[in-house]
């Protein structure tokens, strides 16, 4: 196995793992709920693409015999941080507002990738979560943790 094929798979295989992650995550929640989908659904879609697109990724790139240079100590603090911006995300979305949550990470996420000036992070994040709270919560009724009707 070349490094070059080592490397996709190990990129692959990261993936696919998330993928099973949100699957095993998903299983946890109820299908159903109020008599329409439950929250179940989101994190089962999601897992089940990410290793649909981990698969057609390694297929695709040993095909073409690819290569994937690893990341420089820049690469790697701004995958930290946002990984960091994640677990954020979850102790804020599970202890206060799912929606807070959601614009602490966006704020946080848009900011580890130097994306816009903070003004426009602000506006982008509190327009996000404004929108995942009436798409989720009033539009689809699903609960979101601390989310208010």
């Amino acid at each position: 196995m070349t490094s070059s094929i080592r490397t996709i798979s190990i990129a692959a295989l990261a993936v696919v793992l998330i993928g099973i992650l949100c699957i095993i995550g998903g299983l946890t929640l109820p299908f159903m709920y109020a008599g329409s989908l439950g929250p179940a659904w989101l994190p089962l879609v999601i897992g089940i693409l990410c290793i649909v697109c981990a698969v057609v990724y390694w297929f695709t790139a040993v095909r073409a015999d690819e290569t994937i240079n690893w990341t420089d100590r820049r690469g790697w603090l701004t995958i930290g941080g946002i990984f960091g911006s994640f677990v954020v995300f979850l102790i804020i979305a599970n202890l206060t507002l799912f929606a807070l949550g959601a614009f602490v990470f966006i704020v946080l996420f848009l900011t580890v990738i130097n994306a816009y000036l903070i003004v426009k992070r602000l506006i982008i994040a509190a327009l996000s979560a404004a929108a995942i709270h009436v798409l989720f919560v009033i539009l689809l009724q699903l609960p979101l943790p601390g989310a208010w009707r």
